[in-house]
């Protein structure tokens, strides 16, 4: 993956775990070396939404970690598995339905939101290297033996879409070394990167940069 991206002149951002950075330090240290963007991405990439009243707590280890790591404080946080736990962001009352109450007290229309300092770059399995190409079979649609073409296919009709309807745009693909760095889904990065390298007004930015 480093080398896909130094070919292509990419400027990437890396999520990691605090575990993988403490397991692997040597093989982090490659992609620290390069200067791209390194982000937090949970301790053991545990599911938040499971923490709750641990997650200050796992938040403050990989925090620790990180800062050992890089020597500054990290600036982006992708949640392990997308989606995030309502305690993670400033919220207000709608933020969450306790649907044990009567319905009259939650079927009630939206309020405005406050807003807030944070700054968030949406990210979808529809545009990630993850899922589809891996054997994971604890979880649906994940038994890996998807066509890599077809993904490709459906990653390029998204972006061609965007960038016909819209003036400007993020388009947020989510890569993962141990999926991504198979040599067919390797293949499959370089047509797509190709293909967005000739659509003019296309660059590759971070998620610090773009935020």
């Amino acid at each position: 993956m480093l080398k896909l991206f130094a070919d292509n002149r990419i400027k990437a951002s890396w999520y990691m775990p605090s575990h993988t950075i403490l397991s692997f330090p040597g093989h982090m240290a490659k992609v620290r070396g390069t200067g791209y963007k390194i982000g937090l991405h949970g301790y053991i990439y545990e599911f938040v939404r499971f923490l709750k009243e641990q997650e200050r707590n796992v938040m403050a280890k990989s925090i620790e970690v990180y800062q050992q790591f890089t020597g500054r404080y990290p600036k982006g946080w992708v949640a392990p598995d997308h989606p995030y736990y309502v305690a993670d962001v400033p919220a207000d009352s709608n933020a969450a339905t306790d649907y044990s109450k009567d319905p009259d007290t939650w079927m009630k229309p939206m309020t405005k939101h406050k807003p807030t300092k944070v700054v968030e770059i949406p990210g979808s399995w529809n545009v990630d290297a993850w899922r589809k190409p891996m054997n994971y079979t604890r979880r649906p649609g994940t038994h890996g033996f998807v066509n890599r073409r077809n993904i490709e296919v459906q990653w390029r009709d998204q972006f061609d879409f965007f960038y016909r309807e819209y003036d400007s745009l993020v388009f947020c693909v989510s890569s993962h070394p141990q999926v991504s760095g198979k040599p067919n889904i390797m293949l499959m990065h370089e047509r797509f990167i190709k293909d967005l390298k000739s659509k003019e007004g296309v660059e590759f930015v971070t998620m610090v940069r773009e935020s």
